[in-house]
């Protein structure tokens, strides 16, 4: 059983971020969906899309063209998916961030939702919710709404490896469709010149791609358990337009710190769009009660892929938090930012990071 629970307002902070929160309380379909086992799902479709070329206006050498103090949204108007060329809106780069950086959103409010108060660990729930899980609703073509006339272009692969990525680590369940699917299904090599015209282009095999890349650490998957979640920052705030949360300030960062033969495992996902095809190395650590880890480097080879492993952690860190975890870099004007498994904690960017 599916339930559809809409999508957020996004205002300054979380308590502000919805007034109809389709969980807060127990009624006929949710009380269906915890008997049958059910899945929590919300929608997150792309209104708009981009291409491999900047999200950013840049200088022949790579550098960011700045107005303001800041970098300057590309305007172009085509780019290339599956050997077609696609027309391109006005502002669709900013659009395309906004979508990707409110499905984040989307998914961590969903967890927060079935808790009732901040998901620190897989294991809460809200009791009427325990036995339902949270499931992505998602299009491999994009949806024509909300600032976009266009209606199902194909989403570029690395735009859908990226969604289904970030689904994978966040969801249960995902159900992937698009209107090529309103047509019946007729014999190999028969007509289907009716149908969508990107068909069999390539599309799927992108998703495909990010199951395979999650599947390499499905030993890790398998072991269950309750794990803690580390939500480094909220992927939305105030429309991301304020200091420290534009789209070149903050990455979407994720992990889970888990338990696996015996030992703590940190599970991470970071993705940085706005690198567009620049490069970034970042810093992870381990600060618990004053016991510090070495630093561990994880690189971000440009904007259009994601960093995603898992590694065990020393043997004297157990009973670990969210908040142990400590993520720093620098963002695509050079300030230092620092972030934290959990995001309500104070993150000193000043504090020297360990070896």
């Amino acid at each position: 059983m599916l339930l559809a629970a809409g999508a957020a307002a996004f205002t300054q902070d979380l308590r502000a971020v919805d007034t109809e929160d389709f969980l807060a309380g127990p009624d006929p379909t949710l009380a269906a969906c915890q008997q049958n086992h059910g899945i929590l799902s919300m929608d997150g479709y792309q209104q708009a899309m981009w291409g491999h070329e900047p999200f950013y206006q840049r200088h022949a050498d790579g550098s960011l063209q700045l107005a303001n103090g800041a970098p300057v949204f590309n305007d172009l108007k085509e780019t290339t998916a599956y050997g077609w060329n696609v027309r391109l809106e006005k502002g669709e780069a900013k659009l395309c961030l906004d979508n990707l950086y409110r499905a984040a959103l989307r998914m961590y409010l969903q967890h927060h939702r079935r808790a009732g108060q901040y998901p620190a660990d897989s294991a809460l729930t809200k009791p009427f919710l325990s036995n339902c899980k949270i499931g992505a609703w998602s299009r491999y073509s994009n949806e024509g709404v909300q600032g976009i006339e266009q209606n199902d272009r194909p989403l570029p692969g690395w735009l859908l490896d990226l969604l289904i990525g970030m689904y994978l680590f966040t969801a249960d369940d995902i159900t992937l469709w698009s209107s090529d699917m309103n047509f019946l299904p007729g014999p190999l090599g028969g007509n289907y010149t009716n149908a969508w015209r990107h068909n069999a282009r390539g599309v799927l095999e992108s998703a495909v791609k990010a199951a395979h890349r999650y599947s390499a650490l499905d030993p890790l998957h398998a072991a269950g358990g309750t794990f803690q979640w580390c939500w480094f920052n909220l992927p939305v705030v105030n429309k991301n337009e304020t200091a420290g949360d534009r789209y070149f300030e903050k990455p979407i960062a994720m992990g889970k710190l888990r338990r696996f033969e015996g030992r703590a495992w940190l599970e991470l996902f970071v993705a940085w769009l706005a690198l567009d095809g620049t490069s970034k190395t970042m810093r992870v650590w381990i600060d618990q009660d004053g016991r510090r880890s070495s630093a561990y480097t994880i690189h971000l080879r440009h904007g259009r892929t994601y960093f995603y492993d898992a590694w065990r952690l020393p043997e004297e860190f157990i009973h670990l938090e969210g908040q142990h975890v400590w993520l720093r870099g620098t963002d695509l004007l050079d300030v230092q930012r620092t972030w934290r498994g959990d995001w309500r904690k104070p993150a000193d960017s000043s504090a020297p990071a360990p070896d």
